[in-house]
């Protein structure tokens, strides 16, 4: 798949046209899968990304996204566990969703994984990129069930998807 790079006005989050993604919700929709939401990520080395730790939506339910990475580097995706004691905060994105986030020194580490490839990730529950070495764009698609219209969990898209995961 190639991917158009949108005019981020200024910011480095914008939301992508669900119709410049004909390929992947073709794809998807042979599963009874859709794109629920679609946005792109622009990061550099030195930029201070405030509250990148963090959880897209309000709910720890396991959703999925799929990830396109360009130009990776060697950054990596690391997921997060907050520490007892500590509370989340919620904030809106310059896109207008919802997110929880935590300061990193309020979290361990559960896992990291460098994502120079499409990859399945598990956006319900913290994470940030890390490592970020060069200037690097992630296309981030969430996925939804085309009857329920209710974003995918993690162990129902494995199981879905098994055949295209490694």
């Amino acid at each position: 798949m190639t991917f158009e790079e949108p005019d981020f006005n200024g910011k480095v989050h914008a939301t992508y046209p669900k119709e410049k993604i004909i390929q992947l919700e073709s794809w998807l929709n042979s599963f009874d899968l859709t794109v629920g939401f679609s946005e792109v990520f622009k990061k550099y080395p030195g930029y201070n990304y405030p509250n990148a730790l963090h959880l897209d939506g309000y709910d720890f339910d396991d959703h999925v996204k799929i990830n396109f990475v360009i130009n990776a580097g060697s950054s990596t995706m690391a997921w997060w566990r907050i520490k007892p004691g500590y509370q989340y905060r919620n904030l809106t994105t310059v896109v207008g969703t919802g997110y929880l986030w935590a300061p990193k020194e309020e979290c361990d580490l559960v896992a990291e994984e460098n994502l120079a490839r499409p990859a399945l990730v598990n956006a319900g529950m913290l994470h940030s990129v890390e490592n970020i070495d060069t200037e690097r764009l992630c296309y981030s698609f969430m996925v939804k069930n085309k009857k329920t219209q209710t974003r995918l969990l993690w162990d129902d898209a494995v199981g879905i998807l098994k055949d295209y995961l490694e």
